[in-house]
């Protein structure tokens, strides 16, 4: 019988008993009184048990003033048990060392100074509360439901981290979504531009070739690089030319296709050289015809030349088309176009500098991650803590908010007390900083939505976030 202690400040009459435990009758504690048709009779028995916890309860009555006593009864298996007798004047009763998830039913009676006893029946049950720790845990099998920047925050691999920028790492692109020019530039006459439907519209006159280059590469041009560009001739002439390390209106390097047959041209100060390749007279393996999108990929890595073109409708050859040796402009410049009385419509075109850094660069702005926000469905007495598997290199860190109510509101912690943050990551806080204070975090809406900043202090690294979980505890009453 799994006996039970009663703190209070009178003798200790009997062991508070689980409802499983052996039954005993009073009679083996008291000698049982004739019950009194008086005044004792008015007592109106237990009114209520309060402050149950896990192992503690309070048991309530009215004081009544003909009472002498109180006897406090546990009923088992429908017979009293006298736990204990207290003395008058006094109300309440805690009831200590109870187990854990029991259901107890208390009664009391009352005794006038000639020890008659009342003859109330009320009862009143009551469970100890029950608390075990549960946790739910966010899945990194896929990005649908988190919240992030696509801009600068990436997720593969069942991770997230900030994207790659490339700011000053040597790639350089046209925007074709907002019908401007102004990203393009030309080195001679009789060549107009302009931009609609996502793509740039060069039409030349001239019976001369005119370069036609993106001007958003640095100043001092790029000799080593990797053009990739989708474009189509529209009318006039079929010629389809990239030009690079263009110098000059009339010195550049000219690569492409006229009709049937690749070009393959160093020109240096209006004089015309042919390139030697390898294989000598390659084939496009396709005619050049009208409003038909082409790939060309043009590569120079100091006097090594590599090209190749193909239908956008195919894929991409394993091969290049050919291969040159030149080294009649090894000077840096300018990249794009060779235009000739005809009208070629470019949908796509970007440049790797090959002598640029290959160090990836990332946002230094601290884009968010919203976790989706966890509902508890049972009442949780608190949160015990946020556990978050994370990598975050030197130069970087992750910092937390969390909302009570799926984002509308966001809180950090100052001190050891929370407050609303309206600046973001300035007064979010580490993970260990947001767990210290976890406990006394208000649980009543049963929602909890985690926010991490990614920060990369320098831009050169980049912190990432592969899994987590929020622990908390639960009551059953």
């Amino acid at each position: 019988m799994a006996k039970i202690r009663i703190v209070f400040a009178f003798f200790l009459m009997g062991a508070l008993l689980p409802s499983c435990a052996r039954k005993e009758s009073i009679a083996s504690y008291v000698t049982p009184t004739t019950t009194a048709a008086n005044a004792i009779n008015s007592f109106s028995g237990v009114t209520s048990i309060t402050n149950v916890g896990e192992t503690t309860a309070t048991v309530n009555w009215e004081d009544l003033s003909a009472a002498a006593t109180y006897y406090i009864y546990q009923i088992v298996s429908e017979e009293k048990v006298l736990l204990e007798t207290v003395e008058a004047p006094a109300s309440s009763l805690q009831l200590q060392d109870l187990e854990v998830g029991v259901t107890y039913t208390i009664q009391v009676n009352a005794l006038d100074s000639s020890s008659l006893e009342d003859d109330n029946t009320v009862q009143e049950s009551f469970t100890t509360v029950s608390t075990e720790s549960d946790s739910q845990s966010w899945s990194f099998a896929s990005s649908d439901s988190f919240t992030f920047d696509n801009s600068k925050v990436t997720y593969s691999s069942s991770s997230f981290r900030l994207k790659d920028i490339n700011t000053n790492s040597g790639t350089y692109t046209s925007d074709f979504s907002d019908g401007s020019t102004t990203d393009w530039s030309i080195r001679g006459s009789n060549v107009s531009l302009s931009e609609a439907g996502g793509s740039l519209t060069i039409t030349g006159t001239s019976a001369d070739f005119v370069p036609v280059y993106l001007n958003t590469v640095p100043n001092t041009g790029i000799s080593n690089f990797e053009m990739n560009l989708t474009a189509q001739v529209s009318s006039g002439s079929k010629y389809l030319l990239a030009g690079g390390r263009i110098i000059a209106s009339n010195s550049y390097y000219l690569l492409g296709i006229n009709t049937a047959s690749f070009w393959k041209y160093a020109r240096v100060t209006g004089s015309w050289a042919t390139m030697t390749s390898t294989p000598a007279n390659p084939s496009p393996g396709f005619t050049l015809g009208y409003d038909e999108n082409v790939n060309i990929k043009y590569r120079a890595n100091g006097t090594q030349h590599q090209f190749k073109t193909w239908l956008a409708s195919d894929s991409e050859p394993a091969s290049w088309s050919f291969s040159s040796t030149d080294s009649s402009l090894s000077l840096a410049g300018d990249l794009g176009l060779i235009i000739k009385a005809n009208t070629v419509k470019l949908s796509s075109f970007s440049v790797q500098d090959l002598d640029a850094s290959s160090t990836p660069e990332y946002s230094q702005d601290s884009p968010s991650l919203v976790f989706p926000s966890v509902n508890i469905t049972d009442t949780p007495t608190a949160y015990d803590s946020v556990s978050i598997t994370n990598t975050a290199p030197s130069g970087s860190s992750i910092l937390y908010d969390v909302s009570l109510n799926g984002g509308s509101t966001w809180l950090t912690v100052n001190g050891s007390s929370w407050v609303t943050n309206s600046s973001g990551v300035t007064n979010a806080v580490s993970l260990a900083t947001l767990n210290s204070a976890l406990s006394s975090l208000n649980v009543s809406s049963k929602s909890f939505t985690l926010r991490a900043f990614l920060v990369s202090s320098d831009g050169n690294a980049t912190p990432s976030v592969s899994g987590g979980s929020l622990n908390y505890t639960i009551v059953s009453e």
